[in-house]
């Protein structure tokens, strides 16, 4: 990365409280996964559909969220993924 791109993300970062913080080291912790994974993200380069990568995961995440749900009902997980699901809805 460039010392111009460190410099825009420090800036930001030093805004950040610790709970902000946590959330975009998971964040940036998930893109070095990929990273090891399927090598560094080159948009330029990479033809995925990214939509449909998005649609896919989405879906995955509903799969996932309702399988919870069920085992282990009825939890704060079920009302956070209810009123997710609503505020997706057009």
């Amino acid at each position: 990365m460039s010392s111009f791109n460190s410099l825009r993300i420090q800036r930001i970062v030093d805004q950040l409280n610790p709970d902000e913080l946590s959330v975009l080291e998971r964040i940036a912790k998930r893109l070095l996964m990929g990273q090891k994974q399927y090598g560094e993200l080159n948009l330029a380069n990479d033809k995925r559909d990214w939509n449909e990568e998005l649609r896919q995961e989405l879906l995955d995440v509903i799969v996932y969220a309702v399988i919870a749900m069920e085992a282990t009902k009825p939890t704060e997980l079920d009302r956070f993924v209810t009123a997710a699901v609503e505020a997706l809805k057009p």
